[in-house]
């Protein structure tokens, strides 16, 4: 499943808690698999669904503060943002809790001043926003963007966006001001953007099993493809390093690959391959590009020796929800107990050793932010 479809059914059970205890709720079967993140087909889902037919001004506001419903308290110790979906969405990350305005739809990661979402006014009508603190939204970019990334040092947010020549516009837009301060068009009608590190920023066409990653430097408009034998369409590249992570796929096995670009191509530190297709399409690389995570096979593999460590997750990981570091050294990662309730492992990478950080409980949604 996207992170797309994981947002889709948050928002979908939010807007089913409106709905009379006595009801029957209609259940939301969404476990089947899936890939990259895109807004449109969530934007135009939410607003038909969850029939969010206001108009959203430059900046989105609760209109009385008494409508706000009671909070839990922050989780304490997780350290990365978290989103709990009931009767209403609530961010919390440390000890900031914001809830999520009427017609913001999901979050993607922190930014500088707050937290990068989706807003929504209408079907047609998607645009990306910053959560603040305060609860308000200011709008940044474009309008209808198919997907987004965050820079490195968190000031700056690229769109993707497609003309009506069969032509994508990638825009790079400054947080603080909300200009545009880069662009680059590539000859793909649609593309993904897939990640931004330190040398650039990743992405790659949509809608092709053939795809090859490409890395665009705003710095200095140079764009590099990449010729992965067998490349799988999933990339992973935190932004701390300039390490990347790809999925393969070729002769029978499932690998991930972890290297780093070299003079325009892609030099492999470490490649580690298994029998069957991972459930989880996304790829997992620590924030300092040193561990790689199979969290289908609870491994986690360091890409400078090879070992690969067995994590002490026992029963199902929740299918929907892909692990998330808090540091370069532990994981975090999402076991349903039930319907309504999930707990939260936190893993060493380097031991193996898991510890329940959190038991949630029963909400409709429950949902790891990237940091």
């Amino acid at each position: 499943m996207t992170d797309s479809e994981t947002r889709l059914r948050d928002l979908l059970q939010a807007e089913a808690g409106r709905i009379p205890e006595d009801a029957e709720l209609p259940s939301l079967d969404l476990d089947r698999p899936g890939r990259r993140r895109t807004w449109p087909a969530l934007a135009a889902a939410a607003a038909v669904v969850a029939m969010i037919a206001l108009a959203v001004p430059l900046v989105i506001h609760w209109t009385r503060s008494d409508e706000r419903p009671p909070t839990d308290e922050p989780v304490p110790g997780l350290g990365v943002p978290y989103l709990v979906v009931d009767k209403q969405q609530t961010l919390h990350d440390g000890a900031r809790t914001v809830q999520l305005p009427a017609g913001a739809w999901t979050v993607d990661q922190r930014v500088a001043a707050g937290w990068l979402v989706g807003t929504v006014k209408q079907q047609d009508s998607h645009r990306a926003g910053v959560l603040h603190p305060d609860g308000t939204v200011t709008l940044v970019g474009p309008l209808g963007p198919r997907s987004v990334a965050v820079s490195p040092d968190r000031t700056r947010m690229a769109t993707s966006v497609s003309d009506d020549r069969g032509r994508a516009r990638i825009v790079v837009v400054d947080l603080s001001s909300g200009k545009e301060i880069a662009a680059k068009t590539v000859p793909h009608q649609t593309v993904d953007l897939l990640a931004w590190n330190i040398n650039g920023l990743w992405w790659q066409p949509a809608y092709t099993s053939t795809a090859q990653p490409s890395v665009w430097d705003p710095r200095t408009d140079r764009v590099t493809t990449l010729d992965v034998p067998g490349y799988a369409l999933g990339l992973a590249a935190p932004g701390s390093t300039d390490r990347v992570l790809l999925t393969t796929g070729y002769g029978g096995k499932a690998c991930f690959v972890a290297g780093r670009l070299v003079q325009g191509k892609l030099t492999v530190d470490r490649e580690y391959c298994r029998a069957e297709t991972p459930r989880h399409d996304d790829p997992v690389l620590s924030p300092d590009g040193r561990t790689i995570v199979d969290i289908d096979e609870r491994h986690a593999v360091s890409v400078d020796s090879g070992k690969v460590t067995q994590l002490a997750v026992e029963g199902i990981v929740r299918p929907l929800a892909q692990p998330v570091f808090e540091d370069a050294n532990h994981l975090l990662v999402v076991k349903q107990l039930d319907r309504s309730r999930q707990s939260v492992y936190r893993c060493d990478v380097r031991t193996g050793g898991c510890e329940v950080a959190y038991t949630s409980p029963p909400v409709r949604a429950f949902r790891l932010i990237q940091p």
